[in-house]
This record gives C-alpha cells, structure tokens and sequence, in this order.
C-alpha cells in the first residue's frame, strides 16, 4: 500500500497544526523531503521503483521543517 490511512491522518493533523498560513509551505516542504528521499534512494542505489519506502518519517520530517519555516516568516 503506497499511502496508508495512518499518512493521510498525519498530514491533516500536520496541516492543522500549521494553520492557514503556513499550509502551503507545509505541503512544498512535505512534497520537497519526499522527493529528497526519492532522489537519495536513486543517487546511493539503495532504492528503486519496487523499494517501499516508509512515508511516516519523511512527513514528519516535512512537517517539522514547514512549521520551523512558517514560525521564522512570522518573526
């Protein structure tokens, strides 16, 4: 299962969190680290298509640095 519900409830919590403000760099930085993970999976060769990769860590990661860039655009 590429997605699983636990992922869908961690990201709307996340945006929750986040607020109106910060929902959108929230999401570019949850899409940015997943990409991340994609492109060092790929560059080590540890990872390809068939590699299951666990997405609970990289949106908390994602989430983590959204929020630290919301609340520094706000200081």
């Amino acid at each position: 299962v590429p997605i699983g519900a636990g992922d869908v409830r961690l990201s709307l919590a996340s945006l929750v969190c986040a607020g109106s403000g910060g929902a959108v760099a929230l999401l570019l930085t949850m899409l940015a680290s997943c990409v991340a993970v994609l492109v060092w999976g790929r560059a080590t060769g540890k990872a390809d298509r068939r590699t299951q990769i666990p997405l609970g860590p990289v949106l908390v990661a994602g989430a983590a640095i959204g929020m630290a860039t919301s609340l520094l655009a706000t200081a």
